[in-house]
């Protein structure tokens, strides 16, 4: 048998909310995250026949000028490296957005191009030292003189800490 009661709740008079970025004064970071994710909801929705409408929203938006470009092209370049079908789509984006941009500002320098190249770049740098990890890995395991092995290992921390394992050249 069940005994029925009413229980009165506390309700608070401001309650909690989510943030639904319509406010006016919204932070920095939340228009960050607001606009990352209507790129990459463009970008889930990326067809041969949807680039040239996506790319009228990135030049409408203006995205070579945000100062969160970096973040933007990583999304790309990361959808394109994520499925290679997609690859040629994003590189025409990324193209169209660069000339774009040259001609609108009336210049041959780019921030689109200069921020894809920083982050092939950066994919680069982390693919050849992940290799040299793993080289210097092995030759630590197959080291039989203990010593020889510690200061191995000291140079390998070493590396790992320093800028691109000591491989600083750079894309050009």
């Amino acid at each position: 048998r069940r005994v029925h009661t009413n229980v009165q709740l506390h309700t608070a008079e401001q309650p909690w909310r989510p943030e639904r970025g319509t406010g006016v004064d919204e932070s920095e970071a939340s228009k960050k995250r607001l606009n990352l994710e209507k790129v990459r909801e463009l970008l889930e929705h990326i067809t041969p026949d949807t680039k040239d409408a996506l790319l009228k929203v990135f030049i409408e938006n203006k995205v070579y000028e945000t100062p969160f470009l970096s973040q933007i092209i990583s999304l790309i370049f990361d959808k394109a490296v994520e499925d290679p079908t997609f690859c040629s789509l994003c590189a025409d984006i990324c193209q169209q957005l660069t000339e774009e941009e040259m001609i609108l500002n009336k210049c041959n320098i780019s921030n689109v191009r200069n921020a894809i190249l920083v982050r092939a770049q950066e994919a680069f740098m982390t693919k050849n030292q992940d290799e040299f990890v793993k080289k210097k890995k092995i030759e630590i395991d197959s080291e039989e003189d203990e010593n020889k092995k510690v200061e191995m290992e000291t140079e390998l921390i070493e590396a790992q800490t320093s800028s691109g394992c000591g491989n600083s050249e750079t894309l050009r």
